[in-house]
């Protein structure tokens, strides 16, 4: 990667930007990563005078206010404020200091609640969302088309990365804040240590999910940056398969190697029935293949799991 490029990571302290802020360091690149105290994204004047000062050619955004389904459900106008708030400074402020090079982490929540086939690009706002996180899904889906607008007009290289479900290293495993595989390895470890044999799975263990190990995320955005990616508008990386809530619960139990009886909380949402992403555009494209199996994914969140407590 050339010295030329120098590169805004925002959201470096989250769980994708932490493992950006790693592999770019690897690599020898040049870098920003400022935390939140010292780059407000609320402040827009503030915003602009960074690009400037340190003549940024790239903004990788992971900045934004993200949890798991029941926060997501209690607290849905903050979701929706914060969200549009700082992203819409963000990019105002990108495309009026002419950078020309931005990837935006976006969500897969942007996808209408009734697909019933893989969610391909094209059916973005074709449909209804869901309504357990309508306002954090209607907020990354106004900025998403806020930069598709600017791309059309401008024809800069601004993409909505859509990933699927992410898990690994740094995730977070905050009771009643983390997604499912984090949530899932919490409760596990906590049965087994403290020899309890009833887990409580929320909703009745049906739904499909598609979870993708962090680091082939990364690589793929690094890579994207270092060969020079001309990106779409929008662009889905994901694992290719998805599997039901109760085959990630057997699935770490397994690993755990513990057995303890699944019962269900029916009080508690199910969500969207399946979620799971198209990623055509991205095999065909840009030859992207997720390296990393379920199994050696849960290992290694497993290790830093267990490693972190």
């Amino acid at each position: 990667m050339k010295n030329k490029k120098i590169i805004l990571v925002l959201g470096s302290t989250g769980f994708v930007g932490s493992r950006l802020k790693k592999i770019f360091k690897e690599n020898n690149c040049n870098i920003i990563v400022p935390t939140s105290s010292e780059l407000n994204l609320k402040n827009k004047k503030k915003i602009s005078y960074i690009l400037q000062k340190n003549k940024i050619t790239h903004i990788i955004n992971c900045a934004g206010k993200v949890g798991g389904i029941l926060d997501n459900t209690l607290n849905q106008i903050d979701y929706f404020r914060e969200n549009l708030e700082i992203n819409y400074n963000l990019i105002s402020s990108s495309y009026e200091v002419g950078i020309k090079n931005f990837i935006n982490l976006s969500s897969s929540c942007m996808y209408p609640s009734n697909l019933q086939t893989k969610m391909k690009e094209e059916r973005l706002m074709s449909g209804k969302l869901e309504p357990t996180n309508f306002g954090y899904a209607i907020a990354k889906l106004t900025v998403a088309n806020y930069i598709k607008l600017l791309r059309d007009k401008y024809n800069y290289n601004y993409c909505n990365i859509i990933p699927c479900n992410l898990y690994g290293p740094n995730d977070n495993f905050t009771k009643n804040k983390s997604h499912l595989i984090a949530s899932i390895i919490q409760k596990v470890s906590f049965a087994k240590k403290n020899n309890i044999d009833l887990i409580e799975v929320w909703g009745d263990g049906t739904p499909k999910r598609e979870f993708l190990y962090i680091d082939d995320l990364v690589s793929f955005i690094y890579d994207s940056i270092k060969k020079n990616y001309n990106l779409p508008s929008f662009l889905n990386i994901g694992f290719g398969k998805d599997y039901s809530v109760n085959y990630y619960y057997r699935k770490v139990m397994e690993m755990y190697d513990y057995k303890a009886k699944l019962t269900y909380n029916l009080n508690m949402p199910n969500g969207i029935k399946r979620k799971l992403l198209d990623i055509n555009q991205a095999k065909i494209k840009f030859n992207f293949k997720p390296k990393t199996s379920i199994e050696k994914g849960l290992k290694s969140t497993i290790k830093y799991y267990e490693n972190s407590l």
